[in-house]
């Protein structure tokens, strides 16, 4: 892959005070407002207008780029560090190096606290007729997503082969729960028969 020229640059929050080590290969890193989980989430939520740019350098050569940039970030320590939004270290390329690595303890702990007070991006919003009638003709003639899958629920699947009713063994009519038992108040059942005077009648409510 043909490298392409670089900036590395520095973000700072000027209300948090948390900064952002990234790279870009846009004209303009100064406009640029950087990128990152973390640091974009914090942004979010404390306002993108407070972004200022600390520091930018552009490098033509790859090889100075990668070692300018991971030097940096082992020096700052920006992973660990309580005033870096990295979660990972920046290498000035694709940070490919680090895709499919397991993030540390420190970058889960960064991802939730950044996320904590934050709305979700759908929260709250409306959406008209017009949308809601394209999403559905988007759908129409494809299958569900969850089509053929079991949820563990009676009508998914829990009496495919193999599985065991719960009632297996049992004989016969299930006997009635009140099989026995008295009627309201504690009379009998027979006491409300046909030609049974009921303990209430001619009586008044108050």
């Amino acid at each position: 892959m043909v490298f392409q020229p670089t900036y590395l640059y520095i973000k700072r929050h000027s209300v948090t005070g948390l900064c952002y080590f990234g790279k870009t290969n846009r004209s303009d890193p100064i406009r640029y407002l950087g990128s990152g989980q973390r640091w974009s989430a914090h942004i979010r939520k404390h306002g993108k207008q407070f972004v200022e740019t600390l520091w930018c350098k552009l490098f033509t050569d790859r090889d100075e780029c990668m070692r300018v940039a991971l030097t940096f970030s082992r020096q700052q320590d920006i992973v660990n560090s309580s005033k870096w939004a990295n979660m990972v270290p920046e290498d000035g390329l694709s940070n490919s190096v680090w895709k499919g690595r397991a993030h540390s303890a420190e970058s889960k702990a960064k991802v939730s606290a950044a996320k904590k007070g934050c709305r979700g991006p759908n929260k709250g919003q409306k959406f008209s007729a017009e949308w809601r009638a394209n999403l559905s003709s988007a759908h129409i003639g494809k299958a569900a997503w969850n089509k053929g899958k079991s949820t563990g629920t009676a009508n998914s699947g829990s009496f495919k082969s193999g599985f065991v009713p719960w009632n297996k063994g049992t004989k016969g009519v299930m006997v009635a729960w009140n099989k026995g038992t008295t009627g309201c108040w504690g009379a009998p059942r027979s006491a409300f028969k046909p030609g049974n005077v009921p303990w209430n009648k001619g009586l008044r409510a108050a």
